[in-house]
């Protein structure tokens, strides 16, 4: 997903790792996983689409907290 992100916005991922020095690192290293995120983060949407009903009343919503 971070790959596709960068990619599909213009961004290489091989030269996000080599400027974070992490050359040469599996993608899924904890390192380069923090780098490859930092460098998708701005591309991601503002808000993730739910199929939760943020304008419930507050009784409907109460079943969700017991």
């Amino acid at each position: 997903m971070l790959y596709n992100t960068l990619e599909d916005n213009g961004v290489r991922p091989e030269k996000v790792l080599r400027k974070a020095g992490l050359a040469g690192a599996e993608w899924n290293a904890p390192a380069a996983v923090t780098a490859l995120f930092a460098a998708a983060h701005p591309y991601f949407t503002e808000s993730v689409p739910c199929d939760i009903d943020t304008d419930q009343d507050d009784d409907s919503a109460s079943d969700y907290d017991s």
